[in-house]
Order: structure tokens, then sequence, then C-alpha cells
């Protein structure tokens, strides 16, 4: 059985074309259990706009210190090869990544058939929203007040968990 990889991704734009990576967090699973973790923020090649400020809440002289992707792509690389990835809005953390690596001249590139769409399972489970705030209200998953990419990792892991758990219980 692949590990499973919860992803979440903050970046510099909306566009795929236009940003980069500002924040990555990766939470490895051993069965419930986080085996292991990567969350950092990510030095963009240029300022971030106001906009990107707004939206993420992450301020410029918080990334100046930050690693490059280029000097953090192997770490990456390492938690997420051959892993299960899981997420929400998957394809947006797949699209930015694949863009990363390339942009670094790496020929690494996840195939998003190989991973698990949170909305999806959420979906199965009867929701009818997606915000982070009504998931965990109706899974009874307690949501800590501060929404940032690891926050949001932690609430992934909790719904894959309970999906997992509620197929398991459907099958026996």
């Amino acid at each position: 059985m692949k590990p499973v990889v919860i992803i979440d991704t903050e970046a510099s734009d909306l566009l795929e074309n236009d940003g980069e990576i500002i924040e990555i967090c990766l939470l490895m699973l051993d069965g419930a259990d986080i085996s292991k973790t990567l969350h950092t923020y990510i030095k963009p090649s240029v300022e971030l706009r106001d906009i990107a400020v707004e939206i993420t809440g992450i301020q410029n002289e918080t990334l100046l210190n930050a690693p490059t992707f280029e000097s953090i792509n192997k770490e990456i690389i390492e938690m997420i090869d051959g892993a299960q990835l899981t997420g929400k809005l998957l394809s947006f953390d797949v699209d930015f990544l694949n863009k990363s690596f390339g942009s670094i001249g790496s020929s690494y590139k996840i195939d998003i058939a190989d991973c698990i769409e949170l909305m999806d399972i959420e979906k199965q489970l009867g929701l009818k929203e997606h915000s982070n705030e009504y998931v965990a209200e109706k899974l009874n998953i307690q949501l800590p007040t501060n929404d940032d990419c690891g926050v949001a990792t932690l609430l992934y892991k909790d719904i894959y968990l309970h999906y997992l758990n509620t197929n398991n219980k459907n099958q026996e």
C-alpha cells in the first residue's frame, strides 16, 4: 500500500502561469498517525502583490529568509515520491508543484490521476459546502482558530481518516 501524504500549498498568485508556491505543508500518514512532516515558507522570485498578501495572510517580510524551491525540492520529492497525495482543490497544488519542478529543470512530475481529491470525499459524505469551517463542524472536527497551511493539512488528515473509517464500517 502506498503511503498517504496530505498536501496544501499557498501561492503568490491564483493563476498558475503567474504564481509561485510560497508555502507548502506535507503530512505523511502511517495509519492514523503523522509519521513525517514538511512545513515551510518558500521565497518567490518577486515580491508578493497586495492581493496575494490579502488572500494568504503571508507577508513579504516572512519570505525574505525562506528557502527557495530549488533548495528544498529534494525534500519535497522525498516525501511525495511514490505516495498517494490527497488534499483539497488538489489540482491547484499539483499544477503549482509541477510548474515549480519544471522551473528548476527537474523532470519530476506528479500525475493527478494518482491523487485523492478531498472535495470528492466531502461530496460522498453528503456535505453540501466545502469551506473548512463547515466541513469541520459537520464532521465534528476541532478546527484551530488560525487558518494557515499547516492547520488546513491537519483538517484534511481528519477528513481523510473520517472517510476511511466510514468506508471500513460500511464494508463490515
